[in-house]
């Protein structure tokens, strides 16, 4: 054994303590292909930006909606702060930059959830929800006057048929409170065929 080894004590010798089970409602199974439903449809825009939904992805529990957004018409100093500004440091909607991308679901029966609530808990058992979670996405691309991104948002638990309303505000570039409606009988009916990794 290498004197820093012995020096800062490492442990690499002692098992990793055990890793806990993702909670359903914080994201996709991780055992699960999911089926992916195209919408293509346009939440809201203006002269300066837009904001779509370009599809579901429907799991056993919940679904990813993936959402493609591009701003125009920039001056260089808001194109390169307009990535940050997904990330405001206060839940809620005080103090939200204009930069920052306003994204919600209302869900058949009237729950409600947005990327502007309370950060989520990790409870002992699930929240009751719904909750409406940043997953990630393909990121994005920059240039001078111009900025696009991909965004991917986790909706838990998987919505019963019916109607989803699907809705967006972005003041950096005038799009006001946009809606549109999704239909949730389809995205119900793929989580029926949803392939498990591991099974047959």
């Amino acid at each position: 054994m290498s004197g820093f080894v012995q020096m800062f004590d490492l442990g690499g010798d002692e098992d990793p303590p055990e890793e806990p089970d993702q909670p359903g409602w914080f994201g996709p199974p991780e055992d699960e292909l999911g089926i992916a439903v195209a919408l293509n449809l346009v939440v809201g825009r203006s002269e300066r930006g837009a904001v779509a939904l370009t599809r579901a992805t429907s799991f056993s529990n919940g679904l990813t909606l993936s959402f493609l957004v591009q701003a125009r018409d920039l001056d260089q100093r808001t194109a390169q702060t307009l990535f940050h500004d997904q990330h405001p440091f206060r839940p809620g909607g005080a103090d939200l930059p204009d930069g920052f991308l306003r994204l919600g679901v209302e869900l058949p029966g009237g729950a409600k959830a947005s990327n502007i609530g309370r950060p989520q808990p990790f409870p002992e058992g699930d929240p009751e929800g719904p909750v409406f979670i940043h997953r990630g996405g393909g990121g994005g691309q920059g240039r001078r006057d111009r900025v696009t991104m991909n965004n991917d948002y986790w909706v838990w638990p998987l919505p019963r048929p019916g109607t989803i309303r699907v809705s967006c505000e972005w003041p950096l570039v005038g799009i006001s409170l946009s809606t549109v409606d999704v239909d949730g009988a389809p995205l119900t009916e793929a989580a029926s065929r949803v392939l498990s990794l591991w099974r047959a």
